[in-house]
């Protein structure tokens, strides 16, 4: 128990390092709205960001020739659950893809359910 909570904290640390690093952004680009069991309304958001989450949150696994998972941009795109500011959250971003098109396809084979996207009033989060 006393290990979970360590590694959470040693996350949470993560992440608000990664907001204040110059070099790393999360620019949101798609907003996506849902009904969870046909009732609950929900909001899903689809962020580009300039590196590699799961790659720099596994630092120290990797072998010798792995590589940030990234496009021809420096970027990949994912998703986050009702999310109000991306590095502040307290839950990990799920990987979409290196493209738009892929992030979106990837979150309606996930969600199965109909999915009305908008674009967002603002795309700094």
């Amino acid at each position: 128990m006393v290990a979970c909570i360590w590694m959470v904290e040693v996350i949470l640390q993560t992440m608000e390092v990664q907001n204040t690093r110059d070099k790393r952004t999360a620019r949101l680009v798609l907003v996506g709205h849902w009904l969870y069991d046909n009732l609950i309304p929900m909001t899903i958001q689809i962020f580009a960001i300039n590196y590699d989450f799961w790659f720099e949150i596994t630092e120290g696994y990797h072998e010798d020739n792995d590589v940030e998972n990234l496009n021809d941009k420096g970027e990949q795109f994912v998703f986050h659950y009702n999310c109000d500011d991306f590095f502040k959250s307290a839950n990990f971003p799920t990987f979409g893809g290196l493209t738009i098109e892929e992030a979106q396809d990837t979150v309606n084979k996930l969600l199965k359910q109909p999915i009305t996207w908008d674009k967002p009033l603002t795309t700094n989060k």
